[in-house]
């Protein structure tokens, strides 16, 4: 019935019978929220949200239980809980939690992708802009291999990571053939799921592709948004940089 209600409510949901498997789906599998019973078979709730904060941190953890304590919502609240709810409850006020939840990871992501973006910002080397944005990339997503696509006017940048070897080139196959298309869309190939995110704006186009074990799942649209801020961000440090480059090269003459 849960089910039912999220899914109606625009969620993609996904049940698991127990704490033992709920946490084995969370480690091979991105989600944004999930919902735990304190009570359940072969792992309890208290053991599943502490491995859930050891692997995905990120994840905002909803704890339930009809038999509650004191003690056991602050446990739960210690080890990072975003709310512990008390069963029965109203489908209305669950969701609210829900989606307060979602928010709260939305703003934890982006404050995460804040700092991590101030290298790709301040840099005035777009070979340096680059690397940044890829080691990025690879690092929050768990790439196997990564690639960057710029170009503005008849200047362009073009890099991979790795830098060489089959991963790299697969990588810039897919930067290379965003054919104009301007969202985001997820592809499966020989065990990897590649997210491509290309990017059109004033004077620039390029893509940016991710790729990462078939076994952790296709990327989610938070992770969608997460790349696309990300190529953003570096097509915006590569215009200043080619301007400030600009400025001295008139002053110098």
């Amino acid at each position: 019935l849960l089910k039912l209600e999220l899914t109606a409510e625009g969620y993609e949901v996904v049940v698991a019978c127990d704490g033992q498997e709920g946490v084995l789906r969370i480690e091979s599998e991105p989600f944004d929220v999930v919902l735990s019973d304190v009570t359940m078979p072969e792992m309890g709730g208290v053991e599943a949200l502490r491995r859930i904060r050891g692997v995905r941190p990120d994840v905002q953890v909803i704890m339930a239980t009809g038999y509650g304590t004191i003690e056991t919502a602050l446990e739960c609240m210690k080890l990072g809980a975003f709310d512990f709810v008390q069963k029965p409850f109203e489908v209305t006020d669950l969701l609210a939690t829900i989606e307060r939840a979602v928010e709260a990871r939305r703003l934890r992501v982006a404050n995460s992708l804040y700092r991590a973006t101030q290298a790709i910002v301040g840099s005035r080397d777009p070979d340096e802009i680059a690397r940044a944005t890829l080691e990025i990339a690879a690092e929050r997503f768990g790439a196997v291999a990564a690639a960057l696509s710029l170009a503005e006017g008849g200047s362009g940048l073009e890099r991979s990571w790795p830098d060489d070897g089959d991963a790299g080139r697969a990588a810039l196959e897919r930067v290379r053939g965003t054919g104009g298309a301007v969202t985001a869309w997820c592809e499966m190939d020989s065990g990897v799921c590649w997210l491509i995110q290309p990017l059109s704006r004033a004077g620039m186009r390029g893509a940016l592709a991710v790729g990462r074990p078939a076994a952790r799942g296709t990327m989610t649209g938070t992770e969608e948004e997460w790349a696309g801020v990300l190529l953003s961000q570096a097509a915006l440090a590569l215009q200043n940089a080619r301007l400030v480059s600009d400025l001295e090269a008139r002053i110098d003459e």
